[in-house]
């Protein structure tokens, strides 16, 4: 119990900062000239953060890099429906498919750091 506690409070730290960093950003890109080649690029490395930094807020214990490839999946199907109600669009897209596998990817790569940094 403890444990899913602790993921949620990581997973929502996550989310919370991917919001941050897409309405900083959409502030940006109406202040100066962003091309739009860029924003795709810049979106990913804020998932990328976010969700490196939920798993190591979020993930303890036993199997780090299966519970870090699992909060991304996670984090990407819940920030999807976040910015699909946003932005009034539909949910499920073939583009989410690929977010899933990437944000999973990322979290795995997180659950490595967690299990190998020292607590």
């Amino acid at each position: 119990k403890e444990e899913r506690i602790r993921a949620a409070i990581g997973l929502g730290a996550a989310v919370f900062i991917s919001v941050l960093f897409v309405l900083v950003f959409a502030g940006v890109i109406k202040l100066f000239s962003v091309e739009s080649g860029v924003i795709r690029p810049v979106n990913q490395v804020f998932k990328i953060i976010a969700i490196v930094i939920g798993v190591l807020i979020g993930i303890r214990g036993e199997k780090r890099i299966l519970k870090g490839a699992l909060f991304g999946v996670v984090y990407s199907v819940v920030v999807n429906i976040i910015f699909s109600i946003i932005s009034k669009t539909a949910f499920f897209s073939l583009s989410l498919v690929f977010d899933i596998l990437f944000c999973g990817v990322i979290g795995l790569i997180g659950g490595v750091i967690a299990a190998t940094a020292k607590r």
